[in-house]
């Protein structure tokens, strides 16, 4: 009789197909890791949605930081302005509380904003972004809007694991480079809401 093996269900959120399908099949030859992409926010939070019903929730999302062309990053395949977006996994939307659905809430996701809805529907998901380079200002606004973790996107498939593994025990992951400036950021920002 063998040892069941817990499995990480990941999902991979990217815009740029190539990128997205390349690493969630690096990470799905991992034994102990499941994966699935999406290509956008709205897909994500459908991919969410469907996984929740039929009880296999997401552990950890892997998203691109500038997805959806996020601080001039390529918008190649992500959703355009003003596509709707369903609610997020576990909140019901307007129509669905009795109320009016808000237009205004139904725009395209960047990166940011998909962490922030995720963290939201307080499904236990971990966040972790991929970034192309290190930004301390953008890496303090993950941390703030509930994402685990800061990446690099190229960095190695073991690194990426660990983070991955890391996040689930509640860990915090930033690059070493980055901890200083994002502490400065974090403080900053604090030190604001405080004397506002």
């Amino acid at each position: 009789m063998g040892v069941a093996v817990t499995r990480i269900r990941v999902l991979v959120v990217d815009d740029h197909r190539i990128f997205a399908e390349s690493l969630a099949a690096a990470l799905a030859a991992e034994p102990d890791v499941d994966v699935a992409a999406a290509g956008s926010g709205p897909a994500a939070l459908r991919s969410m949605e469907r996984a929740a019903a039929e009880g296999r929730r997401f552990d950890v999302m892997l998203v691109d930081a500038d997805l959806g062309g996020a601080a001039g990053g390529a918008a190649g395949g992500g959703a355009g302005p003003g596509a709707p977006v369903p609610p997020a996994p576990g909140v019901p939307s307007g129509a669905a509380r009795g109320g009016a659905r808000d237009p205004a809430a139904e725009v395209a996701l960047d990166g940011m904003a998909l962490v922030t809805r995720v963290r939201d529907a307080r499904q236990g998901v971990r966040t972790v972004v991929l970034a192309e380079r290190d930004d301390p200002r953008r890496a303090a606004a993950a941390l703030q809007a509930g994402a685990f973790g800061w990446v690099a996107k190229d960095c190695s498939l073991s690194r990426l694991l660990s983070v991955i593994r890391g996040v689930l025990r509640d860990e915090t992951h930033l690059p070493p480079a980055l901890l200083t400036g994002v502490l400065r950021e974090l403080t900053a920002a604090r030190k604001h809401r405080t004397e506002s």
